[in-house]
């Protein structure tokens, strides 16, 4: 840490970084905030102004406004940032009035959620690493027994095989919850179109161990949002933008399997022409 006095800064909500936007967008909503501030302040600059202060085309800008303007379901469905049409006094071509939208405490939710996944999954290692050391330990303690117990293991047939010293996740679950974990497994792989393979990685199965049970509910929910084709809405309506930034890896769905819900179940509940897709489908 340096004692130098701080000042002249802007804060970002770090949830911003999250939502894929582009190198203008990010710009434009930086720029943006620097001018708005986050104390119910706004900015006038036009976008022909902006352009040269972001060193882009007004072309560029206008698309970054929209953009910046569309619902986030990371974000409870806000958008970034708000404009208003003014009209001028004398007349003539109203000009925006850009507000920051407040998403702190969606900020503050989102890295509560990570953290507690985060803790939830480190738990999980802990133990698995624990259970390791035991029948470490074990198989030490057998090492170092009597020699008539060392004589009778040497009688053992070669085809015995010794116990694991790295036992598999799975070797530790019960039948119920591997029934479960196969089938969550079996439906995400089928769902995007990846080749079925029975052995699971590392790394989704220890988000897979999180996420079940789950409900029929969310997989017939999800399997209908995934029915929906984008081609079938409007372009660039908030419809196109959900259904086009649908998870496509097994990865990527499994970590915002949630969010995926969530974001599925709203357009099930508010979206007429959606819900009427669906019906039509059927």
């Amino acid at each position: 840490m340096t004692d130098s006095k701080r000042e002249h800064f802007t804060i970002i909500p770090n949830i911003v970084f999250h939502l894929d936007l582009s190198p203008f967008e990010l710009g434009l909503y930086c720029h943006i905030v620097r001018t708005a501030g986050w104390g119910g302040g706004a900015c006038h600059k036009s976008s022909r102004t902006l352009a040269a202060e972001l060193n882009c085309s007004a072309g560029t800008i206008s698309k970054a406004k929209r953009e910046l303007q569309r619902k986030h379901w990371m974000l409870g469905f806000k958008p970034l940032i708000e404009v208003q049409h003014v009209p001028r006094r004398y007349g003539g071509k109203p000009y925006h009035l850009i507000t920051v939208v407040d998403i702190w405490p969606q900020n503050t939710k989102y890295f509560e959620r990570e953290r507690l996944r985060k803790n939830k999954a480190a738990g999980e290692s802990s133990e698995l690493g624990s259970s390791s050391r035991t029948v470490a330990s074990s198989h030490t303690e057998i090492a170092s027994a009597s020699h008539e117990i060392r004589k009778n293991s040497e009688r053992r047939s070669s085809e015995e095989k010794a116990p694991s010293l790295s036992p598999s996740p799975r070797e530790n679950l019960d039948a119920p919850k591997r029934d479960q974990i196969l089938k969550l497994w079996q439906f995400v792989q089928l769902l995007c179109n990846r080749t079925p393979v029975e052995q699971i990685p590392r790394r989704e199965l220890r988000i897979i161990r999180q996420l079940v049970p789950v409900s029929d509910e969310q997989t017939a929910l999800i399997t209908w949002w995934y029915s929906i084709s984008d081609r079938r809405v409007i372009y660039k309506t908030p419809e196109y933008y959900a259904l086009a930034r649908r998870p496509r890896t097994v990865i990527s769905l499994l970590r915002d399997w949630s969010e995926t819900v969530d974001y599925a179940k709203f357009y099930r509940t508010n979206s007429i022409y959606l819900s009427e897709l669906s019906l039509q489908r059927h």
